[in-house]
């Protein structure tokens, strides 16, 4: 095997390891939001190639589209997709990112 490689398959192992970590975090959020007793539904968008990675519906009619950051830092094309969606959403929709703030705990913020 030649250098070159095993540099391709160290950062294959790695992108498995960093796609496997953002899923299980996405799948801790949307149990968060289940347990819940004002939520009717959330749901987890598969594969998510989109700026939302989840979504929550709530009894009264306000909805949440999640987006799930390990580091809570957004890159600009996230961020103009993010000001994309916010700007045709309806009104009862909020744009939230969900993010770590130390090694247990979530800590949320509103975008839009």
């Amino acid at each position: 095997m030649t250098a070159r490689e095993v540099v391709r398959k160290m950062n294959s192992d790695q992108g498995k390891l960093n796609r496997a970590n953002g899923e299980a975090f996405e799948y801790r959020v949307l149990r968060k939001y289940k347990n819940r007793s004002d939520v009717c539904f959330a749901i987890r968008s598969a594969g998510s190639h989109s700026a939302v990675d989840v979504l929550v519906q709530f009894k009264n009619g306000k909805q949440y589209w999640i987006t799930c950051k390990m580091n809570g830092y957004l890159t600009d094309v996230e961020r103009s997709q993010l000001a994309w969606l916010a700007k045709y959403q309806p009104k009862n929709v909020s744009v939230i990112m969900v993010y770590y703030k130390s090694a247990k705990k979530m800590a949320s913020r509103r975008l839009y």
